[in-house]
């Protein structure tokens, strides 16, 4: 059999590479520490159908599967990966990635803490045969529910494989919602993939367990450049959060659903002296970072000052710097509160909310007072329910400007409660005009984002047709979004199906 040119390019933990075999051998080096449990996926991406033929050797090791996956304990030394096709594997090959990860709950697990609340929108699987891989603390004698929210309608599952902290599987199923049961308190590792046919796509994946915070879930959280065009993050730093670029101002957007509380979501982002329960802070100063609260109408106007330490607080100073920032949210009629209605959207070009299960939205324009500063900048948000119960905070970075030098991560904590001032009064605010929208027209014929043909246009069908819009979804997934046949859906062509789904799609034209 022929090898590869490239033979001893080596694979650690979170390593993949691509290649393609057709009657040969590929050969790689395993990085994977002794005393850790490493795990090998191998997944055709075009070519014959069957399965590759994966063979793992080394000191004490020998691993030789047809099943894609070659799950083995590293003694130290060297390892050898050979990927090849075989008649025994029932295929002659093709085009393939290899995954390679730590299974076990060691230091050399390379996989992404997975924390209490819904992951970041722009988490996916880039490319046929990816892997992504989470780390989830047990409980000894409980269980771990995590969900999983597809985000562009591209598969109605995902595998999903659970290893325990010794590195033995205990779950492969395909499914969007699975309760892992845990017989330790130390780390599991979740590996999530394709499931069978299923094509790569954006998903966010969701911890629930006794020790979260109960109140509500942000499903998601950006900021957005200054014409509210929604963009994903360019990168992730080392704790996961997303990193947006930005010139220093634009919209913070940040939606929440219904957490396992039950209760509903207060809708206030000021409270002017008191605690709101729709609570953001910022890890250093926005523009000359005044310390006064709500002053942006002040002349020259102020800017927001910066939580010091970087938590969520109940102090007097503390609240204040909520208020500050939480003044300049606003729902598009001057107020500080959240917006209910996906058709009140403050994402340009959009009458839904970005995230399908959102019950809130809360948009702040920050405007040049109010400017980021070059470097990065941490953003951290949390809601409360209607009792006053918060879920887990979610926090992004803006970086403006090229990449500063590292510095220390904040550490997350909360107070013990203390007695609020009383609230005084009330700082005048300019009220903001609620946009006004283009009619909707509705033409006979063709159902504009009647996505399955069913005669009615649902809310699902339209924000499949918003994504189809914003280029993160296919045109394929809603042909009838496009009723001009340019390739694209339009702005009237989303107010039309808009028009549809709340008075019903149009008669259908006369036949001569």
């Amino acid at each position: 059999m022929a090898a590869r040119v490239d033979a001893q390019q080596r694979l650690a933990c979170g390593g993949s590479a691509t290649g393609s075999v057709q009657g040969g051998t590929d050969t790689y080096t395993l990085d994977i520490p002794a005393g850790s449990v490493g795990f090998v996926q191998g997944s055709l991406t075009s070519g014959d159908v069957g399965t590759l033929l994966i063979r793992v050797t080394g000191p004490g090791v020998l691993e030789e599967t047809c099943t894609n996956v070659a799950v083995f304990e590293s003694n130290g030394g060297p390892l050898t990966l050979e990927v090849s096709s075989s008649a025994a594997c029932g295929g002659g090959g093709g085009a393939y990635r290899i995954n390679v990860h730590v299974v076990s709950a060691s230091g050399d697990n390379c996989a992404r803490t997975l924390n209490c609340g819904a992951t970041p929108d722009g988490l996916g699987l880039a490319g046929p045969g990816e892997v992504d891989s989470f780390r989830v603390p047990g409980i000894s004698g409980g269980a771990i529910d995590l969900r999983i929210q597809d985000e562009d309608m591209r598969s109605d599952s995902y595998l999903v494989r659970v290893y325990d902290p010794d590195g033995t599987r205990v779950m492969h199923t395909c499914a969007d919602s699975v309760r892992v049961p845990t017989s330790s308190g130390r780390d599991y590792t979740v590996l999530i993939s394709a499931c069978g046919s299923d094509g790569p796509g954006q998903y966010r994946i969701e911890r629930i367990d006794p020790r979260c915070p109960l109140g509500p879930t942000i499903t998601s959280m950006a900021f957005l450049p200054q014409n509210r065009s929604f963009v994903l993050p360019v990168a992730y730093d080392g704790d996961g959060r997303p990193i947006y670029l930005s010139n220093g101002t634009g919209t913070i957007v940040v939606e929440g659903r219904v957490g396992s509380s039950g209760r509903g979501i207060a809708a206030s982002a000021f409270e002017f002296g008191r605690s709101p329960p729709f609570q953001s802070i910022v890890s250093r100063p926005l523009g000359n970072g005044d310390a006064a609260v709500c002053d942006r109408d002040k002349v020259p106007p102020g800017g927001i000052a910066a939580a010091v330490p970087f938590a969520f607080r109940t102090d007097d100073a503390a609240v204040d710097r909520i208020n500050d920032l939480g003044c300049r949210y606003n729902n598009g009629q001057g107020d500080p509160v959240g917006r209910r209605d996906p058709l009140n959207s403050c994402v340009r070009a959009s009458f839904a909310f970005v995230d399908p299960t959102t019950a809130i939205q809360f948009c702040a324009d920050l405007i040049d007072s109010e400017r980021f500063p070059f470097g990065d900048t941490i953003l951290a948000a949390r809601m409360s329910d209607l009792d006053g119960t918060f879920g887990a905070p979610r926090e992004i970075v803006v970086r403006v400007g090229g990449t500063p030098p590292p510095t220390a991560t904040p550490t997350h904590t909360v107070a013990p409660p203390t007695a609020t001032r009383p609230a005084t009064a009330t700082p005048t605010r300019t009220p903001t005009l609620r946009p006004t929208r283009p009619p909707v027209t509705r033409s006979p014929g063709p159902c504009t984002s009647d996505c399955d043909e069913s005669g009615a246009v649902r809310i699902d069908e339209i924000t499949r047709c918003v994504r189809i819009a914003l280029g993160r979804s296919p045109l394929e997934q809603c042909p009838s979004g496009d009723r001009d046949g340019s390739g694209a859906i339009a702005i009237n062509e989303l107010i039309e199906g808009v028009g549809n789904a709340l008075l019903g799609c149009p008669p259908a034209p006369a036949r001569n």
